[in-house]
């Protein structure tokens, strides 16, 4: 017997913006993207794909890594009684330093 429900695919998306998420969480996860984005994913990429398709693979899976970040931020945000549509304001720039 399976119990496990099946979700669409937007239905998860909304799922990972609803909640909160500790402290430790939230370091945690950025700290992972970051090394992720950082050196893990252009090594690998660096090494699977020809020279010229990097940009632009390497493009892609930032646009979807985006999801993952913003879900992050906003259940922060979450934590700190704030709307979760601020996380949208660390892509004007000085302002999103003043957020860190």
């Amino acid at each position: 017997m399976n119990n496990k429900q099946e979700i669409s695919f937007d239905e998860f998306i909304k799922r990972l913006y609803v909640g909160r998420i500790g402290r430790k969480n939230w370091i945690l996860g950025v700290v992972v993207y970051a090394a992720a984005i950082g050196f893990l994913i252009p090594q690998f990429f660096v090494r699977v794909l020809p020279e010229n398709a990097f940009p632009i693979v390497f493009g892609v899976v930032l646009l979807f890594s985006l999801i993952f970040v913003l879900s992050l931020h906003a259940r922060r945000l979450h934590d700190t009684n704030k709307s979760g549509w601020l996380s949208l304001l660390m892509f004007i720039p000085l302002i999103n330093l003043i957020l860190l």
